[in-house]
C-alpha cells in the first residue's frame, strides 16, 4: 500500500479577521481552465482578473493576501494546492466540477461555489455570484471557515489514519507500506515531515522521497536527513531533472513504490 502526504502547513490563516486589505480582483491559473475563463473574461471586462503565474512563494503570497477570489475551471487530478493555499490567503473560492473538484472529499466546500461550466446558464451564474460575493465579501469568507480548518488539519488527520492502519494490525511490524514524500522548494519543511517519518514505531515502513527539482535547499536537506538516518527504514529517493508538476512527480514516485 503506497500513501502520499504533503509537506505543506498551515498552522494558522495567513489571513486574519481583518479584510479591509482586500480588493476586488479575481486571481486565475491561466494553464487550468483557460478556455472557460477566457470567455469569462470577455464577457466581464469590468472585472478585474488577474493571472497567477511567473511568481516566487513571496509573490503569491502577496497576491493572494490582496485578492478577495481565486478561481479555478481546469481539471483537478486531487487535492489541489493552489484552492488550499487561496482559502488560507483569505480569498473564497469559485471552481468548477472536473476531476476531484466535483466531489466533498477532496474540496469539501458549498456546492454554491462549484459551478458546471457546461451549464447553460453558466455565465449569467457566475456574474451574479462574483458580484454578492464582492458586494458582500465577509459574509462569503465567513462561509470558507470549516475549509480552512478542515486544510488546517489536513495533515493531522492524515497522520492519523496511517497511525490507526497500523495499530489496527495485529502485529505493527507485519505491516508493510510505502509513504510518498513529495517536494518542491519546501526546504523549511522537509526535514520535519521526513524525521516525523522516520520516526515512526514501524520498521517495514518504505519512504520514497520525490523531489521535483526545487531551485532551493529542499534536496540538499533530504540528502542531508537521509545520510544521518542508521535505522532499520527503507529509504528511496530522487530528484527529477526537470519540473514535471505533482501529478507526473506522484506517478513517478508511486513506481519506484517495493511494497
Amino acid at each position: 500500500t503506497a500513501y502520499e502526504i504533503s509537506t505543506r502547513d498551515w498552522s494558522s490563516d495567513v489571513c486574519s479577521s481583518d479584510l479591509d486589505h482586500k480588493k476586488n480582483i479575481i486571481l486565475y491559473n491561466p494553464t487550468k481552465g483557460w478556455k472557460v475563463t477566457r470567455n469569462l473574461i470577455a464577457t466581464y471586462p469590468e472585472l478585474n482578473f488577474v493571472p497567477v503565474r511567473g511568481l516566487n512563494q513571496v509573490q503569491l503570497s502577496e497576491r493572494l493576501y490582496g485578492a478577495k477570489i481565486y478561481m479555478d475551471f481546469g481539471h483537478h487530478p486531487g487535492r489541489d494546492r493552489m484552492p488550499r493555499e487561496a482559502a488560507m490567503h483569505g480569498c473564497a473560492l469559485i471552481t468548477g466540477i472536473l476531476g476531484s473538484a466535483g466531489n466533498d472529499i477532496d474540496l469539501p466546500i458549498s456546492k454554491t461555489y462549484k459551478l458546471d461550466s457546461a451549464a447553460p446558464d453558466f455565465i449569467k451564474n457566475f456574474g451574479e455570484l462574483v458580484t454578492d460575493m464582492m458586494q458582500n465579501f465577509p459574509l462569503h469568507y465567513g462561509n470558507f471557515a470549516s475549509y480552512r480548518k478542515w486544510v488546517q488539519n489536513e495533515s493531522i488527520i492524515f497522520r492519523q489514519q496511517i497511525f490507526d492502519y497500523f495499530i489496527n494490525s495485529n502485529d505493527v511490524n507485519s505491516v508493510s507500506a510505502s509513504v510518498l514524500l513529495l517536494t518542491y522548494n519546501q526546504e523549511s519543511l522537509v526535514e520535519g515531515a521526513l524525521v516525523a517519518l522516520l520516526e515512526q514505531d514501524i520498521d517495514q515502513l518504505e519512504i520514497i522521497v520525490s523531489d521535483d527539482n526545487s531551485v532551493d535547499n529542499t534536496w540538499g536537506v533530504i540528502q542531508r536527513v537521509v545520510a544521518n538516518y542508521l535505522g532499520p527504514k527503507k529509504i528511496i529517493t530522487n530528484r527529477n531533472l526537470t519540473n514535471i508538476g505533482i501529478v507526473a512527480n506522484y506517478n513517478h514516485a508511486d513506481r519506484k513504490s517495493t511494497r
